[in-house]
């Protein structure tokens, strides 16, 4: 795909609205995906270009977060380990099954998703008061599941994450922070993968990565500060985003 001006126009506004709403939130690779089939681009060109860019915007996140403490270690290395497994396990159940009973899945899961984060619903004792092997097992388990959609279908994966580590008594900043830390490492896997095989379009990667870089820090400082007040209402917004475009698809 050669040098377009128009393609720029398009995608970067696009670009900077999901970074900002992934560093909050997650779920920016959909707001992201959008702008880039607007453009008119090849499929595989968008989910390589996609993956690139994201992956420096994330990394940028991840450090505002992780540096002023919101992340517990102890949560993170098993949910790794099981989010590789699962999505593997997930890509593969995908390629033998039907995309539409897929779709309809999501139709169930993401009002539920909603509903959790809008109740508030805490477990009557945290994670964190538990022994280290029930938390590793947790996580691991939080890591599989949600690896499987991810290699399933995967829209919302961060938002997701950042729900089932908030449900397991995280506040919803140290949450977030698990969940930039588990996304950054899917993400770097994938980029890489997609750099190798040459789907990605340079010449428009690099202005999206300034821009999602750009996006990304300033969400991320504005969630930091502002707490649960801003990240829960734009959790709930992004479940409805995706619900909107799952039921745009089956029909």
């Amino acid at each position: 795909m050669e040098f377009d001006w128009n393609v720029l126009l398009i995608v970067l506004p696009f670009i900077f609205v999901g970074g900002f709403v992934d560093s909050i939130a997650g779920g920016g690779g959909v707001v992201n995906v959008i702008g880039f089939m607007l453009s008119g681009m090849p499929m595989h060109m968008i989910l390589g270009t996609n993956k690139v860019q994201a992956l420096f915007g994330t990394s940028v996140a991840t450090y505002n977060y992780v540096s002023k403490g919101h992340y517990k270690k102890d949560f993170i290395i098993f949910s790794l380990i099981g989010a590789a497994v699962g999505s593997l396990i997930g890509a593969y159940v995908a390629s033998m099954t039907d995309q539409d009973t897929l779709r309809w899945l999501m139709t169930i899961i993401l009002p539920v998703a909603a509903l959790i984060m809008v109740s508030g619903i805490k477990p009557k004792k945290s994670l964190l008061d538990e022994s280290r092997k029930k938390i590793f097992i947790i996580t691991l388990l939080i890591g599989l599941g949600i690896g499987f959609y991810d290699g399933m279908l995967g829209p919302g994966t961060g938002t997701f994450l950042i729900i089932a580590f908030s449900m397991c008594g995280l506040s919803i900043l140290d949450a977030n922070g698990n969940a930039k830390v588990v996304n950054l490492a899917s993400n770097l896997m994938a980029g890489a993968l997609f750099l190798i095989k040459g789907k990605v379009i340079i010449w428009l990667v690099i202005p999206c990565i300034i821009t999602n870089v750009i996006a990304n820090y300033i969400g991320s400082k504005l969630a930091i500060k502002n707490g649960e007040k801003i990240v829960k209402p734009i959790i709930v917004a992004v479940l409805v985003l995706l619900f909107i475009k799952t039921i745009a698809d089956i029909l």
